[in-house]
């Protein structure tokens, strides 16, 4: 697979469509431009796969993490949305996703407990409860409406294996970890999309991605 290629061309797709949404024009119509920012996600999401595997085939395995998490969420933010229609199934490729993110060693993470204290819009700068119309989450005109943060008191940070954002992972002092899954899997697949099915050595049980996985909020998706 030629990863740097498709990286590039996905950069070179979403340069393309973020000018194109910059200056939306009315005669298009909103629909039209709300296709372009999904058609963004899934650029972004090849992006973040190429990446992914060329920082994994390079034994770089934390930034592969981060890397996963991003074409996590991303799978995540297509599989709800029912504008547009691709040949590839995402939901079957979140499944995968999350098996090999289950490959890794990482097991606790940091979940900071904060009190925000100020938000506002990212589309109009208004407070949600003063004036603004928007829905955060919702796409206006191929922007995604995003709460953002002026002003937060951090009040503890916790330690969890189930966080809202898995790139907080808390690493040992030594910082050795049993990458050897990651390892047999670069081995024994040789197809960036190949299903991947994980089973327990000691039950034998095959591990399964609930559907309440695919239901859950997704980390971050950059607009």
């Amino acid at each position: 697979m030629h990863f740097k290629k498709c990286s590039k061309d996905s950069s070179k797709c979403i340069e393309y469509l973020n000018e194109l949404i910059f200056e939306p024009k009315l005669e298009n119509g909103e629909e039209y431009y709300n296709d372009a920012f999904f058609l963004k996600v899934y650029a972004r999401m090849c992006e973040s796969l190429s990446k992914f595997w060329m920082a994994l085939h390079a034994c770089e395995y934390w930034p592969s993490w981060v890397l996963l998490q991003d074409a996590l969420d991303y799978s995540d933010e297509l599989i709800k949305q029912d504008t547009l229609s691709f040949e590839l199934d995402f939901r079957e490729l979140y499944r995968n996703l999350k098996m090999i993110e289950s490959l890794y060693p990482y097991f606790m993470f940091q979940s900071p407990g904060k009190l925000i204290k100020k938000y506002v819009c990212s589309i109009c700068g208004k407070s949600f409860n003063d004036g603004c119309q928007h829905v955060p989450g919702q796409i206006y005109w191929g922007v995604m409406a995003n709460r953002v943060i002026l002003d937060f008191e951090i009040l503890e940070i916790s330690l969890t294996d189930n966080p809202a954002d898995k790139r907080s992972v808390v690493f040992k002092n030594n910082g050795e970890f049993d990458y050897s899954l990651l390892k047999g899997l670069l081995k024994y697949s040789d197809n960036p999309l190949q299903i991947i099915r994980v089973y327990d050595k000691n039950d034998g049980k095959q591990f399964e991605v609930s559907s309440e996985y695919i239901s859950l909020p997704p980390n971050l998706i950059k607009s």
